[in-house]
């Protein structure tokens, strides 16, 4: 019988909380993380830290409105559908 996948490209990862902190999460969207292999991954290196001696996220994660690197999809969007006006 054939089969329908119900979505594309779903990233599954487990992380833990004894040793590190500030895992990006539902209730800590600073990063997302595609895969574990993946080299997006990467900045999160930047955000976690040890939980012996916890430190803040760093200030370029933040959208560009609040001085960072990222672009919130909804500016993309808005910003495509204007171009096309």
């Amino acid at each position: 019988m054939p089969s329908i996948p119900a979505f594309y490209t779903a990233h599954w990862y487990e992380y833990s909380t004894k040793y590190w902190i500030n895992w990006p999460n539902e209730d800590n969207p600073y990063w997302s993380i595609p895969a574990a292999w993946h080299i997006r991954t990467l900045p999160t290196l930047f955000g976690i830290s040890p939980k012996n001696s916890p430190k803040s996220i760093p200030n370029w994660f933040n959208t560009i409105e609040k001085g960072g690197i990222s672009i919130p999809t909804k500016v993309i969007l808005d910003d495509l559908k204007n171009s096309a006006e």
